[in-house]
C-alpha cells in the first residue's frame, strides 16, 4: 500500500493534485497555511517554514497568518526527480540468496 506522500507525487506527475484537492475541500485553493501544507506534503511545519526561509515556496501575509501560494508548493514538487527503486529478485533468487547453516 503506497503511503500518501507516494500518492501525492504520482498526483503530481500526472496533474491530477488539482482534482484530488477539489474532492478533499470543494475547490482548489490559492493559498494554504502553514499547517495545511504540512499535511498535503506529508512535511513536518519545521520543514515547511525551513523551505519558506530558503525561498522554495512563496508566501504572503495577512495580518499574523502566513498563507502559502498553493502554486509554489505544485512548482516544488514538479521539479523533484522520479524516484528509482531496484527491481525485486524473483522469489525463486531470493531462496537462493539464503544461506542455512
Amino acid at each position: 500500500m503506497s503511503s500518501f506522500k507516494d500518492r501525492l507525487i504520482e498526483l503530481l506527475a500526472q496533474d491530477e493534485i488539482v482534482n484530488l484537492i477539489r474532492k478533499q475541500i470543494g475547490t482548489v485553493p490559492l493559498v494554504l497555511s502553514i499547517a495545511d501544507t504540512a499535511k498535503v506534503t506529508s512535511e513536518s511545519e519545521w520543514t515547511v517554514k525551513d523551505k519558506l526561509r530558503k525561498g522554495v515556496y512563496r508566501a504572503r501575509k495577512s495580518g499574523r497568518r502566513t498563507l502559502i501560494e498553493f502554486s509554489s508548493i505544485r512548482e516544488h514538487w514538479e521539479s523533484l526527480p522520479r524516484a528509482k527503486f531496484a527491481p525485486t529478485p524473483s522469489p525463486s533468487k531470493r531462496r537462493q540468496q539464503v544461506c542455512v547453516p
